[in-house]
């Protein structure tokens, strides 16, 4: 989600105490989010308390009760061989924030927000 929209979502939650969730793949380098979901050593994390969860493509395989998903071990070789990176297969298929640091114009900027 765009971080100019989370602000106006955020006073819209506040009068009902509302839930907010939001799934996403780590892919446009916004600071916030990292830094709520992936917080480096010794950084302030942002939204303290906040539940949250990361989801790879392997836990998507089963339903929690034990029915199949779409997933399959098959499926998810076949997207990690369509991963021009490891950096890339760590967004895809696990959906961690990567910083590629060998690339011309890296995906993730690490500055303050």
């Amino acid at each position: 989600m765009p971080i100019k929209h989370y602000e106006e979502l955020q006073f819209r939650l506040s009068a009902t105490k509302g839930y907010f969730s939001m799934v996403f793949t780590a892919t446009l380098g916004q600071e916030l989010w990292r830094r709520t979901m992936q917080p480096e050593q010794f950084e302030e994390e942002q939204f303290p308390g906040a539940g949250r969860r990361f989801v790879s493509q392997y836990d998507c395989m089963y339903f929690d009760d034990g029915t199949p998903g779409i997933y399959t071990p098959e499926m998810i070789a076949e997207n990690i061989r369509k991963c021009s990176s490891q950096a890339e297969v760590q967004r895809r298929v696990f959906g961690r924030f990567v910083v590629d640091s060998d690339r011309l114009v890296p995906s993730l900027m690490r500055k303050d927000m």
